[in-house]
């Protein structure tokens, strides 16, 4: 697989992946008024990005790596991922 290929998967997995965390909130009943990825910075090749969602007064943040964003979802990581994904919204709720 060729760079750009892995990196149209890698924007792809991230955007897949803030979707879930959309249904996520949704599902506890609470909505984003900010998430992203990197601090704002642009994806590309990482260790691992960071994820920042904030919902009023909270925030909540997580590391991914660069093979859970590109694999995600239907990957090795997504169950790992998705659990991230919970305990993230989790925080925002309590």
């Amino acid at each position: 697989m060729g760079n750009n290929e892995y990196h149209s998967q890698r924007l792809q997995g991230a955007r897949d992946i803030i979707d879930r965390a959309r249904k996520f909130a949704e599902e506890a009943g609470i909505s984003f008024d900010d998430c992203q990825w990197d601090y704002g910075r642009e994806i590309v090749e990482r260790d691992n990005h960071t994820l920042t969602i904030s919902a009023g007064e909270k925030a909540s943040k997580e590391d991914f790596s660069d093979e859970e964003l590109a694999d995600f979802p239907g990957g090795s990581g997504t169950e790992s991922t998705t659990a991230k994904l919970r305990k993230m919204i989790r925080k925002l709720t309590t």
